[in-house]
This record gives C-alpha cells, sequence and structure tokens, in this order.
C-alpha cells in the first residue's frame, strides 16, 4: 500500500538489500521494457567504456503498454533544465540524431535506467532518506565522489513508460498521487 512506503528512494534502497554479490546490477523502473537479449548487449556495452568503475544510463525512449515501442528509438544524453522557481535542479534528455559508435562520457543520470558492475550497490548504496526530488543530482554527485564514471549507451536497450494525463486508464497512480502528503515525510 502507498501509505507504507517511504518513498522511491526508500524502495530501491530495499531492493538493493537483496544484493548478494552479482557481477551487475540493472536499476530500472517498474514499467519498463526491454529488448532480446538484453543482458548479454548491456554488459557488451559496459565493455565498450574505457573504466573499471563505468556504468551505463540515460532517459530511455518510450512506449504505450502493453509493448507499442517508438519507432525508430534514438539515444539520449543526460543534461540539466533550468533551476525551477523552487530552486531543484532537474535532469533532461537530449535526443541524438545519429548513433555513437560507442558509449558516451557524461555527467548526469537517469534514476530509471542505471547499469553497472555489481559492486556500485556495496560502494554507493541508496539513500532511504530521500524521497524522490533531486535523486538524480544527488546520486551522481555520489557516484562521481566514489570514483564512477557516467556513460551514455549507444544503442537502445530499454524503453520507459512515460505516463500522460490520457493514461490514467491503463497505469497505477503514481505514489505522490496516492500519498499526497509525501513531502512532509
Amino acid at each position: 500500500d502507498a501509505k507504507d512506503s517511504q518513498g522511491v528512494c526508500w524502495a530501491r534502497q530495499q531492493a538493493q538489500t537483496l544484493y548478494r554479490d552479482e557481477d551487475y546490477v540493472l536499476m530500472i523502473d517498474s514499467h519498463m521494457r526491454l529488448v532480446k537479449d538484453w543482458d548479454e548487449r548491456m554488459i557488451e556495452e559496459l565493455a565498450m567504456c574505457p573504466s573499471n568503475k563505468a556504468l551505463l544510463t540515460h532517459y530511455p525512449p518510450g512506449y504505450k503498454p502493453p509493448r507499442n515501442i517508438v519507432p525508430d528509438p534514438k539515444i539520449s544524453v543526460q543534461t540539466l533544465k533550468q533551476f525551477t522557481e523552487q530552486g531543484d535542479v532537474r535532469g533532461d534528455g537530449i535526443v541524438l540524431e545519429t548513433i555513437p559508435p560507442h558509449p558516451l562520457r557524461g555527467a548526469f543520470i537517469a534514476c530509471g535506467y542505471i547499469f553497472a558492475q555489481g559492486r556500485l550497490v556495496r560502494e554507493v548504496p541508496y539513500d532511504p532518506f530521500m524521497y524522490f526530488n533531486q535523486e538524480e543530482i544527488t546520486l551522481a554527485a555520489r557516484f562521481y565522489t566514489h570514483g564512477w564514471d557516467v556513460y551514455h549507451p549507444c544503442r537502445v536497450l530499454i524503453f520507459h513508460f512515460y505516463r500522460s494525463p490520457e493514461d490514467k486508464e491503463v497505469a497505477s497512480p503514481l505514489h505522490w498521487e496516492d500519498n499526497k502528503d509525501w513531502g512532509a515525510m
């Protein structure tokens, strides 16, 4: 039940308690679709990064349930938007028109898709005391200060359901919609 949750970051930290020294970790949202052989292909892509502490991340292209994938999906790289009126920093994805030959070095992350060596979970565990707001910018800073290098993939291997108002019929409510007092947590 939404009222039993302490937010997105708490839930992700709970999931990380299941880590048992696996070679790789994939952190995604629940509303994702992956291509065939995604695991082998992500491992190949990670191996293309010239860093022994690389992670792959970006805002994946969208899909509509159940499996309506956007045609001709493109890779995006992470950047930042202008500060909000409240002074918040928000991530943004810039879609690339051409496919790069290898993963591109970046600085910012998308928490809905992170793939790395499994030790990332032990070195930079999720902060269960953050609810959701500013999760991406603080986690990017924590990865950086622990020596992890951000890369944006060169192949589309995963898709994300970006819910719009007309999708209420096919999607569960978001936690902050079910729990209006999330900011007081």
